[in-house]
């Protein structure tokens, strides 16, 4: 074996290295005394025998066969002056020579290196998400979108990890930072293809990517996640020679706008923060430019607990929006398959109904995301452009959030209730009544365009439900009074109105919620009714009263303050436990062919009986999705719907 020692030439720092021993015409391909430290020299002779020097500057050499290392001749001093003035020259780190071409394996590994730094800075990237209100979730949307890469690349050959990353990002993509993220990462794998990419075709695909990723928003903004990608691709008009020199300096240059998002955007300026969309770009591309470097990213020790885990279709999670309008309080995405035309103008319409539009994608398959508070209208805008699969409601912190989800989760399954498709020209509007903070929010919810104040013991007048019934934008009206004692009023209502007027005669609010969800404002007054009194006739109903006297039912004796069951109209269960009753009249629904129990809880049911009336029906009825709703309603403590 033989020291090559390099000299220290145009600043940069002497380095050493071992090669074995060879004849003298055999070292050609060695350099004894090289002034130029790029290594390897690419060519029809390939110079590589002081690649490991490369690494580590003169000094740092561990030795051999018991030999001394430099360091214990030149001491710790020299090693660490010579170490820090090499780190301070070449951020992007020596190997940066060594990578030539990105290709499946180095992308491979640059992926899985990006979801692990992004799953470091997950936390400080939510919590810098002001964007218009804090405590977003771009961070989670960005580590979910790299979670869904790294599945899809776990199968995928090198020749194939380039199309994983695409498809994987598209299929995972969440909230506009994941959703625009898919587009940067989509860009760059179409330079990248199955032969790889040089530091040309690396540089066309960081502004390719830049390029989708504003193509992808209906309306962009400046100061945010897609300033930061056109800067990157911006610096690379003349790219440098090296795949890890082109990150590099397109991670500067990120790095760089991000710090000037502020300038852009009043909101960040104001809260004195960065833009969290560009936080996480910087982040991907430093850890595409460190893993390809040589560099090692840290991985955290354990995600956060907070990190949201994708949200279920049949309860949507409450958070804090990324972006976009405050008064759009749903978020709704979904795989569509569709031509592109089709997508295109699916976007434009989407526009109409809400914000924060996105729809990316290519070869017949989009991802779709929209912010509204027309959850169905959105999604059937989607079942006219194509095939929509995949499709997930989340409603943002103090939204409610269950009901249109059930909505949504009806259309995917082909069930018969009615979700807006779009408005029609002479839509019917739904007057509802309805008693209890919460209850009078989900049928808002439902899409009803009143509700009017009034259920047991406090039914209203004809007079009200008539000014109500000409008080909303429509010439046809259909009205759920929503309580035996209340029908009569509303067919006096109906009848001296004006307008066209159906009464659909709901026993009870928890009936009338299951009918207002086959409501589509798209459809004529006829169809609309005739689903949801279908809807009523496959929705059984109970509900659970406090007696206040002392009687005898067909359920047995009642004393004052039991709890009576009702199933139907028939008491079925007496007991001194809400619960107990709640519990007894939902096994009785259950008997039938049901799939979902949904129970509104009255404004004595406080939050330590829910829990155990969730308690009791998880434990009785295993198999049922089970969803208990505030009702505030005063009269009834606990209204059931099974379907």
């Amino acid at each position: 074996m033989q020291r090559v020692q390099t000299l220290s030439r145009t600043a940069r720092p002497s380095t050493s290295a071992r090669t074995r021993w060879m004849f003298g015409s055999e070292r050609f391909e060695v350099r004894m005394w090289e002034c130029d430290t790029f290594f390897p020299k690419f060519g029809p002779r390939l110079q590589m025998s002081q690649t490991a020097a490369m690494t580590r500057p003169y000094g740092t050499d561990p030795g051999f066969a018991g030999q001394p290392t430099d360091a214990a001749v030149r001491g710790p001093s020299a090693r660490r002056s010579v170490a820090e003035r090499g780190a301070r020259r070449h951020p992007a780190g020596r190997l940066s020579r060594v990578t030539a071409v990105l290709g499946g394996p180095e992308l491979r590994r640059a992926a899985l290196a990006a979801l692990d730094a992004l799953r470091s800075h997950q936390v400080e990237i939510d919590l810098a998400n002001v964007y218009p209100v804090p405590d977003g979730d771009t961070g989670t949307n960005m580590v979910l979108t790299m979670e869904s890469v790294a599945r899809a690349i776990a199968g995928a050959d090198g020749p194939e990890v380039a199309a994983a990353v695409a498809r994987g990002s598209l299929m995972g993509a969440r909230g506009n930072g994941g959703v625009i993220l898919a587009q940067f990462l989509r860009g760059l794998c179409e330079r990248i293809g199955p032969s790889g990419a040089d530091a040309h075709g690396v540089a066309a695909g960081l502004a390719r990517g830049a390029e989708l990723a504003r193509e992808a928003v209906l309306r962009p903004v400046e100061g945010t996640i897609l300033t930061v990608a056109r800067a990157a691709a911006g610096a690379l008009a003349d790219p440098p020679p090296g795949v890890v020199e082109v990150l590099d300096r397109a991670t500067r240059a990120a790095r760089e706008a991000r710090a000037r998002t502020p300038d852009l955007l009043p909101v960040l300026r104001e809260a004195g923060v960065l833009d969290a969309g560009g936080m996480g770009l910087v982040v991907v591309l430093q850890a595409f430019r460190d893993s390809l470097a040589g560099r090692v990213v840290p991985v955290p020790a354990a995600l956060p607990e907070a990190r949201a885990t994708g949200p279920a279709l049949g309860a949507p999670p409450a958070r804090p929006r990324e972006m976009g309008d405050p008064a759009f309080a749903y978020e709704v995405q979904y795989l569509l398959r569709a031509t592109e035309v089709a997508a295109e103008g699916l976007r434009e319409s989407l526009g109409d109904i809400g914000d924060s539009v996105a729809v990316i994608g290519g070869d017949g398959t989009w991802r779709v995301h929209v912010h509204t508070n027309l959850i169905g209208e959105a999604i059937e805008l989607g079942v006219r452009a194509g095939a929509p699969s995949g499709i997930e409601v989340v409603a943002f912190a103090g939204g409610l959030g269950g009901l249109p989800a059930r909505r949504a989760a009806a259309l995917v399954a082909g069930a018969q209730l009615g979700i807006p498709l779009a408005r029609a020209a002479s839509r019917a509007a739904v007057v509802a009544v309805a008693t209890g903070e919460g209850a009078r929010g989900l049928f808002r919810e439902a899409g009803c365009e009143a509700v009017v104040d009034g259920g047991p013991t406090i039914n209203p007048s004809v007079g009200e439900l008539l000014t109500a019934i000409e008080a909303v934008p429509a010439d046809d009206v259909i009205l759920l009074p929503n309580d035996p004692d209340a029908w009569p009023a509303a067919e006096q209502a109906a009848a001296r109105s004006a307008k066209r007027v159906e009464v659909v005669l709901a026993p009870n609010m928890a009936a009338g919620l299951a009918a207002a969800m086959a409501y589509g404002d798209a459809r004529p007054l006829e169809a609309n009714v005739a689903d949801m009194r279908r809807a009523l006739e496959r929705t059984p109903t109970g509900r659970v009263a406090v007696a206040n006297r002392s009687a005898s039912t067909a359920a047995g004796p009642v004393r004052g303050g039991d709890a009576i069951g009702f199933a139907g109209g028939e008491p079925v269960v007496v007991s001194e436990d809400p619960v107990e009753a709640c519990a007894g009249v939902a096994e009785r629904l259950a008997e039938g062919p049901v799939e979902t129990l949904t129970v509104l809880a009255g404004l004595d049911a406080g939050p330590e009986e829910r829990a155990r009336l969730a308690e009791a029906l998880s434990a009785r009825l295993p198999g049922l999705d089970v969803e208990i709703l505030d009702g505030g309603q005063g009269v009834q403590r606990y209204l059931l719907a099974s379907e």
